[in-house]
């Protein structure tokens, strides 16, 4: 995948994956733009990538939008193209979650999800496929979850968006194969110390705690390198980390055990809770 004086957004890009892998991306040669809400820290993660380059022509940007409004889209990729070029590469990592009993949870909360990590990946999609179309080239690289393959005790809301993530990614990939454009959906797990754009610290239920409890956390570089890799090698799901890996894979073969599991854990919380 020769991305010399390519194009590549990436949204989420003030932190954790997205940072990370825009910084890759600049190592490989590409022009890069960054898009993320918050005006201060897109500015210092682009001087970062800028850092990273490769050679002395490449060019960068960033943008301030809420992925979630259509027309700050808009104006973000009119930018992005003015700045950097034709745009060959998105990289969609912006997304948030907030856990909490579902019976519990705002609806509101569960509706920013939605607009955030699932309409905010397809307006991003939406906004560069006419130019990829017609230039018969492109890579669209989705952001869901594990929790977006398998759905996760106090992440309601969070996995219904990652999963509707998962079925645009497979739809669009089938529909874009014979313009010559990849896709892919990469799928981590738990990442240290990201802090996903819009999140908004919450006390996690205790069986959710529990459940996580063991897993290792991933480096946001590590899921970096595990996503450009995926990318070149036109894999559709990419699960950084063989842990991930291998829950997706039994959860395939024998879901009950995975459930079975996950079970005993829960309950072993509810009594704690003393219910």
């Amino acid at each position: 995948m020769d991305l010399t004086g390519k194009c590549a957004i990436v949204t989420g890009g003030s932190n954790g994956i997205g940072t990370a892998i825009a910084r890759l991306l600049a190592r490989n040669g590409a022009n890069v733009f960054l898009i993320a809400r918050t005006q201060e820290p897109l500015r210092l993660a682009s001087e970062e990538t800028r850092q990273e380059a490769r050679n002395a022509s490449q060019r960068f940007g960033f943008f301030s939008a809420d992925v979630s409004d259509q027309s700050a889209v808009q104006n973000a990729v009119g930018a992005a193209e003015a700045e950097c070029g034709p745009v060959a590469v998105l990289v969609n990592s912006a997304g948030f979650h907030r856990t909490g009993y579902v019976e519990k949870l705002p609806m509101s909360d569960i509706e920013d999800e939605v607009r955030v990590n699932y309409l905010g990946t397809v307006y991003m999609v939406k906004q560069v496929l006419p130019g990829m179309i017609e230039r018969r080239e492109g890579w669209i690289q989705n952001v869901s979850s594990l929790a977006g393959l398998k759905g996760i005790f106090g992440y309601a809301g969070y996995s219904g968006s990652k999963f509707a993530v998962m079925g645009f990614s497979e739809a669009i990939r089938s529909e874009l194969r014979p313009y010559g454009i990849s896709v892919s959906a990469l799928c981590p797990p738990d990442v240290d110390v990201e802090k996903l754009e819009h999140y908004v610290e919450r006390e996690q239920p205790l069986e959710n705690v529990r459940v996580s409890e063991g897993a290792k956390a991933l480096q946001p570089e590590d899921v970096a390198r595990a996503a450009i890799a995926g990318m070149e090698r036109g894999s559709f799901i990419i699960i950084p980390g063989s842990s991930g890996r291998m829950l997706h894979l039994v959860n395939r073969l024998a879901p009950w055990a995975v459930d079975r599991f996950l079970n005993r854990t829960i309950d072993r919380a509810r009594r704690e809770r003393g219910l």
